[in-house]
């Protein structure tokens, strides 16, 4: 408790719990595999001019705890391994979502209707939703609550085993949930040490602390991360607390995800737009006064329900709450979104400006800094403070230092960009030519390190061309027949390389070359201006030879078969109309 002489909590001693039944070593194990962050991704991008909402689950994570039962940690549990055995705990869970349990999957395939799959797969730091994962590789764990939602969007799943725990029961036979009866006392007494020292004072502010931070606590050593040891110079594993529950961690994070996909997917249904998620929230154009009637897929009356139980709401209070609202924004990536009014969204993305953070002046340089920028992304300068590794390592002195830091301006491709075109927008009296695009989850894990791959090699992705070019040079690097491609960066030069090989190859006509000499031919490319060099007699040589067969798909290249026909006609136009008037 808090001790109001001190300003201190009081100390409790700490307990492990101590089982080394093989039972709950598989247990612990595979829900420390199903634990992952946040649920962060962009949706839609660029200019987005309508009206939103960037709405948060309130409490998100005191909210999430207070759903979850204590695990009876001296009697091992259940192992569902049989078709039928699963079959009949399946049915159970669809009863109750947070009947504690891990899932061990082979493989799974949403429908094509599915817009925000909800099974939670990590690949080089990045939390990934794919629409499938096929038989083979390593197999994928996942929590009860998450299996939940994934029957709840029509999943088809192909399940190796469910572990089930036995849930603790008090003397008197009731389900016990600690966190929500811990969160259930802090908020209260946050509540009056607010009344009675205000809302900003320390004694409220630590007990805000303990209820939004002790998930931290809880979830320490889950992933695997290193601090660095002065007195011993060196960097050592941070490992678990004396708090720290893999059971607990994986379900209080599971439980926003599946709110937010979910969430997401209902106004999907509904016919409106999410443009961004971000760990607790996410931005729709759904209008404010249909916000109550989201259901969740039946979530929402069970974190009403506990909220009523824990935080002493109303029964039928909303599990959200409006944080910002804006006409325009702009969306350029994952916690990358800048409304054009003061009270709007705005998340930096990494980047400093030389103003005053969150100002007006702040939030338009951001914006310049996106419309203007070139192909090198964005220059700022940050102060950053020198680290205790390199004073103990190096000799430094502790002091700030300006350095300069470089941006991509460009979609992260999280999901993968669909529909896309180029629109004008107005900015400060100024016209752009900027990207439209909305998204889809990608197929499967392999199709998402293809785009990433290609990503990383952009530092700015901007109009529907820049989206094009980096689609093609990924597409041709998933060619599972045939020879790939090298595609340049100046992708047009490899469209005209493989269209000249398509031609010579006799896989496509082009009229305009019948008959034409190897100069003339490079004449009428290069009276196109399509790529920056021009083409010369030598690679109309090269892609004669019988060996250099690799090339772009025929569909890659019809952007410049269409504008080589075009220019043609124009031509035979322009010497009959010549003809004609030397008639006359």
């Amino acid at each position: 408790d808090y001790n109001q002489d001190t300003n201190r909590f009081t100390p409790i001693e700490s307990y492990r719990i101590l089982n080394n039944d093989p039972w709950f070593a598989a247990f612990s194990f595979q829900m420390c595999e199903s634990y992952f962050g946040g649920n962060n991704q962009c949706i839609a991008g660029y200019w987005i001019d309508k009206k939103t909402i960037d709405i948060d689950l309130k409490s998100a994570y005191p909210t999430a705890e207070s759903c979850i039962f204590d695990i009876n940690w001296e009697k091992p549990g259940f192992t569902h391994e049989t078709e039928r055995a699963i079959e009949s705990f399946t049915n159970l869970l669809m009863m109750n979502p947070f009947i504690p349990c891990v899932v061990c999957l082979r493989s799974f395939k949403f429908p094509k209707n599915v817009k925000y799959p909800c099974i939670t797969q990590k690949v080089d730091g990045n939390i990934v939703y794919t629409r499938e994962k096929v038989d083979g590789g390593e197999y994928i764990y996942i929590n009860g609550i998450e299996y939940w939602a994934a029957l709840k969007l029509n999943c088809e799943m192909h399940v190796i085993s469910i572990l089930q725990a036995n849930i603790l029961l008090d003397d008197n036979k009731n389900m016990v949930k600690t966190l929500g009866l811990v969160n259930s006392h802090l908020i209260s007494k946050r509540k009056e040490l607010a009344e009675k020292f205000g809302k900003k004072s320390k004694q409220a502010l630590d007990y805000k602390l303990a209820a939004n931070g002790s998930y931290g606590k809880m979830a320490q050593g889950m992933n695997d991360s290193n601090s660095y040891n002065a007195l011993v110079d060196s960097m050592e594993s941070v490992g678990g607390g004396c708090i720290t529950n893999p059971y607990y961690a994986s379900y209080i994070t599971s439980v926003a995800r599946a709110i937010l996909n979910l969430t997401s997917q209902e106004i999907h249904e509904m016919g409106y737009k999410t443009y961004s998620n971000t760990t607790d929230g996410l931005i729709t154009d759904l209008p404010e006064e249909k916000l109550s009637s989201l259901k969740v897929y039946g979530l929402k009356r069970i974190l009403q329900e506990n909220r009523a139980l824990f935080f002493n709401e109303k029964p039928d209070s909303d599990i959200f709450e409006v944080k910002h609202r804006q006409d325009t924004f702009l969306n350029v990536a994952t916690r990358h979104n800048i409304a054009l009014n003061s009270e709007g969204v705005l998340a930096h993305g990494g980047i400093k400006t030389k103003y005053e953070k969150d100002s007006m002046q702040d939030r338009f340089e951001m914006i310049r800094a996106f419309l203007e920028c070139d192909s090198t992304g964005y220059d700022y300068k940050d102060s950053s403070s020198v680290s205790m590794r390199q004073i103990v390592m190096k000799g430094k002195k502790f002091h700030k230092e300006d350095l300069i830091k470089n941006h991509a301006m460009r979609y992260d491709f999280k999901r993968k960009p669909c529909n896309i075109s180029d629109e004008n927008i107005e900015f400060q009296g100024n016209v752009y030519t900027v990207a439209r695009f909305n998204t889809e989850p990608y197929k499967d894990i392999e199709e998402f390190l293809k785009y990433r791959a290609a990503a990383k090699t952009y530092k700015l992705v901007r109009t529907a061309s820049d989206f094009n070019d980096l689609i093609l040079k990924t597409e041709n690097n998933k060619r599972e027949k045939g020879k790939r491609v090298y595609v340049k960066k100046n992708v047009n030069e490899t469209k005209v390389t493989s269209l000249l090989r398509l031609y010579f190859q006799k896989i496509i006509d082009i009229q305009a070359f019948d008959n034409k000499t190897q100069s003339e031919i490079a004449g009428i490319l290069n009276n196109l201006n399509y790529c920056k060099r021009k083409i010369t007699i030598n690679d109309i040589k090269n892609a004669k030879r019988k060996t250099r067969t690799s090339t772009l798909r025929i569909e890659d290249v019809s952007d410049l078969i269409n504008l080589i026909n075009e220019s043609t006609v124009k031509t035979a136009l322009d010497v009959q109309a010549i003809n004609c008037d030397k008639s006359v």
